[in-house]
Order: C-alpha cells, then structure tokens, then sequence
C-alpha cells in the first residue's frame, strides 16, 4: 500500500506542488476558529500542513529581518532570525498565540509554507511515521484534508491512533508501564489535549464540483497485492493488532466505490511553451456520514480511552463501582459537515 500510496498521492503533489499551492491560500473558518481558542503558550502539531496556510496566523515563527552586511550601508539582505534569537519582548509585541509545527510528506509542499515574513517550525514525515519522541505530546492538533489520502481502513485508523498519541498526556502513553496503563484515572485531575480532522465527504452538496457524472471523480484502480510489502497485513506483535482482536474491529483492505480518483489537470497558464498538459489522479476515500466519528472511536479503543459522551470532565458519578481499567478519556465535542467535508473535534485527557 505505500508503493501505491507513493504513486497516487505522493509523487502527485511532488509534481503540483506550485500549482496546488496557488489554489490553496484561505484557511477555512472552523479551523481558523479552533486555532484561535486554543489557550495562550500552546504547542500545537499540523499533520499535512501542505503549503502551510495555517502555520501563519498568530503562531511563533522565525521572522525574515533586514541586515546590513559588512559590504555597504547601501546593501541590505534578508535573514532568518531564529525563534530563540528573538528579543522577549518583541515576541510579546507580536502577540503570538501558540507554536504550531508544521508536518508534511511532500517536500516541495513544504518549501512552499515558508514566505518572508514567516517561516514555520517544518517536519519532512509522513502521518503514520512521526520522528518524535515517545514521551513528548502536543497541546493541540489538526490533520486537515490528509487522512482521506491513506488507502485503506487499517491505514486510516492506525493515523488517528498516531494523532490521539500526540494529544494525549505522554504518561499515558501506550508504550509506558503496565503499572501506569492500568491505573484507574481521576477526571477531576484531567489535563486536556485537542484534536481537529477534517475529510472529504462522500455526500456532496448541491453546488460541488465533485461528482462522478462531471468526471470530476473517478473510480480508483484496485491496488496490487504485493506480499513483500508488510503495510498489508498487521503486524501481531503490535499491541494494535490485539487490541483490534479482542474488540472484534475488523478492517477491510478492499476498494470500494468511496475510494476514488481525483484528477489534476494543469491549466494552460501554469504550462511552459511546447509542453504538453498532463493530469495527475490523486487518491482519495470518500468518508460516509458517520465513519469519521467511528474510527475515532475505534482509534480510542486501541488506546483504551473511555468515552465521555459530552459528561462534564471532572465528574465521577457517572463512573461504574467494578469498572475496567481505562488509560485515560476521550470525548466528541462537535463534529458535522462542512462545504463538502466532514470534521470532528474532539478532546483526551488524563
């Protein structure tokens, strides 16, 4: 699955990341929102950033400064001036809200997330293969139009159990001690992590462009079986793939008819003379009503975290006498349908 994963999203963002990133400058409002609310100091990771349009916007980055060199008054040039650089109180004036670290598979995506007034914390990975130490975890985190990109359930889900990982308090880490996984946690005591997802919906509205009579949408070509590659069957050392057993959550490797094709069609102004226009398909799953929300849950599972179905985060009569172990809770604090989208935000806690 990741050579097909490669061919079909990977290399094709490679090779429109110019053009992609001229059409993808406004960040949407339910994400700008959540990145607004989140508490003054925090630190936030982007999971496929692209061309970064939200690492922007009220977060700490290293600023581009006028420098004059040794060679004249009358020679000036652009430097990065470090975040650590930055004098205390030139930072406070700047009123920046949060660090927000930006991740992303495609290189070319991420040259693009850099401009001269702001350049971004950058990561070179991809969502399931994060260069990060186990014991650190992040206030906040957003993966916005990415986990649509992996093709197959197992991938999707392994993804949000990746992005649950980072948000939640890292000594409840599923790689800690026994003794600390099956401890019984005290809601009253919660400290709180935050997470925003946003997809592509199989429910288009009215005014979409996405649809298989525009050929807009095309049906995508059934991955070939390779049984060298170990991304197509789980690994049953793996603590997900117990976890996945004894809670009875299969998965399916098969394409179905929400998995499709995107086409990318250069238009004649983006082409240098001679050259002739290409099309790259790009791979996407298309999320039913619902299915973001159940592989949330399913990814919490794996994590053993309790869902609070919206109870308020500190009480516990709710809580059963003789009750399972949990590592922590997760809740739903909203989620819906958005301009051809579904999202969810949710919150884990200690």
């Amino acid at each position: 699955m990741r050579k097909y994963e490669e061919d079909h999203v990977h290399q094709v963002y490679e090779s429109i990341a110019s053009h992609f990133s001229q059409t993808r400058y406004k960040p949407w409002p339910i994400v700008a929102s959540f990145l607004s609310d989140q508490p003054l100091g925090s630190i936030g990771i982007d999971l496929g950033c692209g061309n970064g349009k939200y690492l922007h916007s009220n977060n700490l980055t290293s600023v581009g400064i006028l420098s004059q060199p040794e060679d004249g008054p009358n020679e000036k040039q652009k430097i990065q001036l470090p975040i650590g650089a930055r004098p205390p109180l030139e930072l406070i004036e700047n009123q920046p809200n949060y660090l927000l670290i930006g991740l992303d598979r495609s290189g070319s995506l991420l040259n693009h997330s850099r401009n001269s007034k702001s350049d971004p914390e950058l990561i070179l990975s991809d969502c399931l293969s994060l260069p990060l130490r186990s014991s650190f975890w992040f206030d906040f985190a957003i993966s916005i139009a990415t986990i649509h990109h992996l093709s197959t359930e197992l991938r999707r889900k392994r993804a949000l159990v990746r992005l649950l990982s980072l948000i939640l308090p890292s000594k409840l880490r599923s790689n800690d001690s026994t003794e600390n996984r099956s401890r019984k946690f005290d809601k009253s005591k919660s400290r709180i992590g935050r997470g925003l997802v946003f997809v592509w919906a199989l429910e288009q509205g009215s005014h979409s462009k996405r649809s298989f009579e525009k050929r807009n949408l095309l049906p995508a070509s059934k991955p070939t079986r390779n049984k060298s590659d170990s991304s197509w069957s789980v690994n049953k050392e793996d603590s997900d793939y117990h976890t996945l057993k004894e809670n009875n959550l299969n998965v399916t490797e098969e394409v179905d008819q929400r998995d499709v094709f995107v086409p990318w069609t250069f238009n004649s102004d983006s082409l240098a003379e001679g050259q002739n226009k290409k099309t790259f398909n790009r791979f996407y799953h298309l999320f039913r009503e619902g299915e973001l929300v159940e592989l949330i849950d399913s990814a919490a599972k794996i994590l053993r975290l309790k869902k609070m179905n919206n109870l308020k985060v500190g009480n516990n009569s709710e809580e059963k006498e003789g009750e399972d172990c949990w590592n922590g809770w997760y809740r739903i604090v909203r989620d819906g349908w958005e301009a051809d989208n579904w999202w969810a935000e949710f919150e884990v806690g200690s």
